[in-house]
């Protein structure tokens, strides 16, 4: 990066973690996503981009779907590769996020 400074918003970082999916690298963004944010920021960040896609004004799209699918694989990567990392030991943010799979991501009309 020839001494430049790499600036992570929540959009560059989604945007890295939908790539490393659709690359077949999603362990190793798994392994090095936590110096640049906080578990709790990554889940606050897949449960706005679900949130979005569940709002979406393009019913008939099939983007709000695979966007959902999409945060759903990534969270199944997360949870069982890297529960003992990053949930087993913080009984909040583990009960912040069986609120949001119970609420939300099991819902019914998951792939409406």
């Amino acid at each position: 990066m020839n001494g430049e400074v790499a600036i992570f918003t929540s959009d560059t970082l989604y945007f890295s973690l939908r790539e490393s999916v659709s690359m077949g690298f999603t362990h190793q963004f798994f392994y090095g996503f936590r110096y640049f944010v906080s578990p709790c920021d990554l889940l606050d960040l897949i449960r706005e981009k679900f949130r979005a896609a569940a709002l979406s004004l393009a019913p008939m799209s099939q983007l709000p779907i695979k966007v959902k699918v999409r945060s759903a694989y990534i969270l199944e990567v997360w949870l069982s590769g890297y529960y003992d990392v990053d949930f087993s030991n913080d009984p909040d943010f583990l009960d912040e996020l069986e609120a949001f799979l119970n609420d939300e991501v099991s819902d019914p009309d998951f792939l409406h």
